[in-house]
């Protein structure tokens, strides 16, 4: 059997080209050109393969038969598979600071332009399941606006080696913090950096302690 060994696309050899047979375990390195001249019973399976590329297995079994076979192998590169990686653009500071001064509750209550003479009315709105779950809503919106920001801020940090936190810990360790709304807009931008990694000096401490109780 003489065989030639190609890319599938390019039709030059790849690197490092092995040819194996199944059965007996032997094999050779092919040269630069591909080009490989082998004898095998027709029965025997070859596996070719080379540097990056899939396993391709050759066997002329149910073949007519021939005093020598002449072929032509085309590998095709190996396909990796990986987990999803989601890249996103680190945001300067001042843009993160300028969002954080943005948040503001969404809450405007159905009652508020309700006359003085109104007040049962206005009592019946205010604890109305109604009103309560638009103002739930409000207060969520509000706190996913904040840990959108401070999420970004942790990236900062993390690009100027502050702090080491994985993107999946990131809502676990702003939970963590405790921060309210009304902290994280009064304080300046060193204040909430010093906060936030005094907590992280503790959580890391914590994490690295349950590691090691288990």
């Amino acid at each position: 059997m003489v065989g030639k060994v190609v890319d599938y696309k390019s039709k030059v050899p790849p690197e490092r080209i092995m040819v194996v047979n199944k059965r007996t375990y032997t094999g050779m390195i092919v040269g630069a050109d591909g080009k490989f001249t082998t004898t095998i019973p027709k029965t025997d399976t070859l596996i070719i393969t080379a540097l990056g590329y899939e396993l391709k297995n050759i066997c002329f079994k149910d073949s007519i038969s021939k005093t020598n076979y002449q072929i032509l192998i085309s590998l095709y590169p190996k396909t990796y598979y990986g987990n999803e990686v989601v890249i996103r653009p680190i945001k300067p500071i001042k843009e993160v600071e300028k969002e954080i001064g943005s948040i503001s509750s969404t809450y405007k209550p159905s009652y508020s332009n309700i006359g003085r003479d109104n007040v049962i009315t206005a009592l019946y709105m205010r604890f109305s399941k109604f009103e309560q779950s638009k103002q739930r809503v409000a207060e969520l919106e509000e706190r996913d606006a904040m840990q959108d920001a401070l999420k970004e801020l942790l990236r900062i940090y993390i690009k100027n080696d502050i702090m080491y936190l994985d993107d999946k810990e990131f809502d676990d360790f702003i939970e963590f913090c405790g921060l309210n709304i009304n902290y994280v807009q009064s304080s300046t931008m060193y204040e909430l950096a010093e906060y936030i990694k005094q907590r992280y000096d503790i959580y890391k401490t914590l994490i690295f302690r349950r590691k090691k109780i288990k």
